[in-house]
């Protein structure tokens, strides 16, 4: 038996720990050793001062993980917020000049176009008007018949410096081709036009013809027509057209542009 109870004293026996109360867990993370002074309660094989660092050093990276998520959170739903409120804003582009051709746009044709049209020909923003009119028929009536009878009405004074162009308007590069045509018959010698159109449409029309007809300088002048606002998106009709516009937009940015129509 004393052989027995000699071999048995020899057996190193690991220490009892006391279990960790969460008060106690919570005063080691604030730095409280009170409750963890006696060596019953330190790990035998860890150190003890690697084992707080290391937990706190975790809780001090989980904190500045979490702070920067949601700094990050917010500067993503400020931007997007801002995005969304300028969206309709983006799309209007005024930059109206001195030009020796004004061309009136067909493409959503509005009686408020051809009236600005109209109010710059008299201010002097160019010699001759050209009002595009769309090769299409409505209850009966050729387009280009209806311009012409609009402008014997509200312009007959101008008659002599405003023409009436058929536009096929199912392509912007065929409808700036078509432009060109009517240009080079009215003003052969022009060098830079200046468009008219509604104002959600200014950035499209005024980079494609950029794009499409580059031997021009040209400008534009937007005729109000939405709610462009920052909160355009309450009204459904500003709502519809700021989404559909910036889906053509983009399409014109990324496949139209860049192949031939």
């Amino acid at each position: 038996m004393d052989g027995k109870d000699n071999a048995r004293r020899l057996i190193i026996q690991p220490k009892r720990l006391r279990p960790l109360t969460a008060l106690s867990f919570f005063s080691f993370l604030g730095g409280d050793l009170r409750g963890l002074q006696s060596d019953s309660q330190i790990p035998s094989v860890l150190s003890y001062a690697k084992w707080r660092n290391d937990i706190v050093e975790y809780v001090k990276i989980t904190k500045l993980r979490l702070a920067a998520s949601l700094l990050a959170f917010v500067m993503g739903a400020s931007l997007a917020y801002l995005g969304v409120a300028k969206a309709g804003q983006v799309l209007v582009v005024e930059n109206a000049a001195h030009s020796d051709v004004i061309i009136v746009l067909c493409e959503d044709f509005t009686d408020s176009r051809a009236e600005r049209g109209l109010k710059l020909l008299r201010e002097g923003y160019g010699a001759k008007l050209v009002l595009e009119a769309p090769d299409r028929v409505h209850y009966g009536r050729n387009q280009a018949a209806a311009a012409e009878d609009y402008l014997q009405r509200t312009a007959p004074d101008e008659l002599s410096r405003v023409y009436v162009c058929s536009i096929s308007p199912d392509s912007e590069m065929r409808e700036m081709m078509q432009l060109d045509l009517c240009i080079q018959r009215i003003a052969p010698n022009a060098s830079s036009g200046l468009l008219v159109t509604s104002d959600y449409l200014t950035r499209r029309s005024l980079d494609t013809a950029q794009h499409t007809l580059p031997r021009y300088r040209w400008t534009i002048a937007a005729t109000r027509k939405l709610d462009l606002s920052p909160r355009w998106w309450r009204n459904r009709e500003s709502a519809k057209v700021v989404v559909t516009e910036w889906q053509k937009l983009v399409w014109w940015l990324v496949v139209k542009r860049w192949r031939a129509d």
